[in-house]
């Protein structure tokens, strides 16, 4: 199996992006949450455009540890593109630099989620995390916001495919999960915030995704498999199999939130994959691709990992396909093949 090159997908990013990296060169970006799968690619991408086609974003970040974010990437240390800010957005101080982009994607993170955070918890980090960092927005004349939401806002309706008007904020609020919760709440905050001040703003309601920095051991089902597929002497299936998913590889992902971030197109927006694959498919198209001798098993437990059950979760893109010209270029056994080389 040839290893994985970063480079291609990187490159591939780019080349449907000049003219959003155009509009980007020179300009700064504000960063939160950028230790997580999404943050990791924005910043290989920008530092990768910087070194190879010289558009001299700055970037900022904001993060709760400046030792860990630099033990785990040591490569970024001392570059004169990126300076770091350490402190919790919940004890956000004020920040007086010049920023025109925020990429607003801080919440707990998927391992806090999967050890068991509390649904608070998740909902004050969201909801105090976002109106701080607003604050800031505004106090910086930011002029453009981009925020990664969730498909979890739809709750666990049973609809076939949501889309972006099916979000009733009439609904039950205190019943929802805590992520979901507070993924409405900060969604409120954000475009009230930004109408009032005349800031351009773009929620991205993210749905499910698959590609090298995805972590493996946690609760992601495709994660799962090709961790198991790769390391393990079968492939597992934690429930029954029967729910249905979809997954939109990083690099498409990549392009999809960097022409939210930069065009002028305003409001909310699905971010995922429209084919659908049952679990118990999935996790058979995992075992072709990477160890076809290995069995699948079903092991059908009662799940609770940090998230509501949902049977179907899949986002209907046709806002975002027609606004931004975009598509899905990766297919989904190309995803799941690349993952696995960048793991071996």
């Amino acid at each position: 199996m040839i290893k994985y090159d970063i480079e291609s997908d990187l490159n591939f990013i780019f080349n449907n992006c000049k003219k959003e990296f155009n509009l980007l060169s020179n300009k700064s970006l504000l960063i939160t949450g950028g230790t997580g799968f999404f943050g990791k690619w924005f910043l290989s991408l920008i530092f990768y455009t910087n070194k190879n086609y010289n558009t001299n974003i700055l970037t900022t970040l904001i993060t709760r540890d400046q030792n860990k974010f630099f033990l785990e990437n040591p490569h970024y240390k001392n570059n004169k593109f990126l300076k770091i800010i350490q402190i919790d957005i919940l004890d956000l101080k004020k920040i007086t630099n010049k920023f025109d982009f925020l990429l607003h994607m801080a919440a707990t993170s998927a391992e806090e989620t999967f050890n068991g955070e509390t649904d608070n918890n998740k909902t004050k980090t969201l909801f105090n995390g976002t109106k701080n960092i607003m604050e800031i927005a505004i106090e910086n004349n930011i002029s453009k916001i981009l925020f990664t939401s969730s498909g979890v806002v739809y709750g666990s309706s049973s609809k076939d495919m949501k889309d972006e008007s099916d979000v009733c904020h009439s609904l039950e609020l205190e019943k929802r999960n805590g992520l979901a919760k507070g993924k409405i709440l900060a969604e409120d905050i954000i475009s009230k915030m930004s109408i009032e001040n005349n800031i351009n703003f773009k929620i991205a309601r993210c749905f499910s995704f698959v590609g090298p920095y995805l972590p493996l051991d946690i609760h992601y089902a495709i994660g799962n498999f090709i961790n198991d597929a790769i390391f393990n002497e079968n492939i597992l299936i934690n429930g029954n199999g029967s729910p249905y998913r979809s997954y939109l590889y990083i690099s498409d992902t990549l392009i999809w939130l960097i022409k939210l971030l930069v065009r002028d197109v305003e409001g909310i927006f699905n971010v995922g994959s429209e084919r659908r694959i049952q679990v118990i498919e999935l996790a058979n198209m995992v075992r072709d691709i990477i160890a076809p001798s290995k069995k699948v098993i079903i092991q059908d437990k009662n799940l609770h990992e940090g998230n509501f059950r949902r049977d179907i979760y899949l986002p209907n893109t046709e806002k975002i396909r027609e606004a931004l010209e975009v598509r899905e270029w990766t297919s989904l056994e190309d995803a799941i093949l690349k993952t696995a080389k960048f793991t071996l």
